[in-house]
């Protein structure tokens, strides 16, 4: 019998001396669910007022509408989320933190610490994304590494490992500097690293708490155990739309800013405005595009 003729009947699977008969599996068909089309593609164009805009699908993280989205640009308080992503990564939630002097005289926006307070990462973490407060960020800086300047460089090297190449930090809160910036691209990528830990979807979807720290001793009044009362400085949540977080951040130079986690059908989105005028109805025009006349 010729090579050629035996090579045929081999490979048609017919039988051959020596051989056995083999089963072939058939593996069942499947789909890949489509991903959705960008806005400019679906004729969609929101009005805002922002410098700034990105609207991403979290699980895909495909863009549906991007404006100046690689535009480098102070981001305000929105800075607290790498600093939250460094302390989540790196600490337990339960560990104590000592209030130093220079995180109780921090300005702007505050959590109210004391010195020589003693109270939780998970409490500290709620004061810097619920209220702002730019004394948690220094506590949790100093905590971390010692000093704010050492929290600062390992903010930067973050950045570096998530390949942030729009973005530079100088400090732990946000305050205005001309070399700390960001981009709403770079700004998407903290976010999504800072989702995937349930303690902190559940403290930025938080509208209000209040928290005690552990019970301290100041020489004037001795034993003593502080309330803190903390308001969510994010207005859209428990609005008409499925808002879940995540953060906001304001200064002169930044201008007005937010980062929203929404809801739609249970997917995700992620939308980031920066430098705007009016930042939640610039929110509001694009969730509407989002969601239409569907109240969720």
């Amino acid at each position: 019998m010729m090579l050629s003729t035996l090579l045929l009947l081999f490979g048609t699977g017919m039988w051959a001396p020596g051989m056995e008969a083999v089963d072939v599996q058939v593996f069942p068909e499947f789909s890949i669910a489509p991903i959705e089309n960008s806005w400019e593609e679906q004729g969609k164009n929101p009005y805002f007022t922002a410098q700034s805009v990105l609207l991403v699908d979290e699980n895909s993280m495909v863009d549906l509408y991007g404006y100046n989205e690689y535009l480098r640009l102070p981001m305000a308080s929105l800075t607290k989320m790498m600093t939250a992503l460094l302390i989540i990564e790196n600490h337990s939630l339960d560990e104590i933190v000592v209030i130093s002097k220079k995180a109780s005289v921090t300005g702007g926006s505050t959590m109210d610490l004391v010195y020589g307070e003693r109270i939780t990462v998970q409490k500290l973490l709620q004061g810097l994304l619920m209220n702002s407060g730019n004394d948690a960020a220094i506590a949790l800086a100093e905590y971390h590494s010692g000093t704010v300047y050492e929290f600062v460089n390992a903010m930067n090297s973050r950045a570096e490992q998530l390949l942030l190449h729009d973005t530079h930090f100088v400090n732990p809160h946000g305050l205005d500097s001309t070399i700390h910036y960001s981009s709403a691209r770079d700004l998407v990528v903290i976010a999504q690293a800072l989702w995937q830990y349930k303690e902190i979807q559940s403290i930025v979807g938080m509208q209000s708490t209040s928290v005690l720290s552990e019970v301290f001793t100041r020489e004037e009044d001795g034993d003593i155990q502080k309330e803190h009362i903390l308001n969510n400085t994010n207005k859209l949540l428990g609005s008409m739309y499925n808002v879940y977080g995540m953060k906001t951040g304001t200064t002169e130079n930044a201008g007005q800013c937010l980062f929203l986690v929404v809801e739609k059908k249970g997917k995700f989105y992620f939308l980031v405005i920066l430098g705007s005028e009016e930042r939640y109805q610039d929110a509001r025009n694009i969730l509407y595009e989002l969601f239409g006349d569907e109240l969720l």
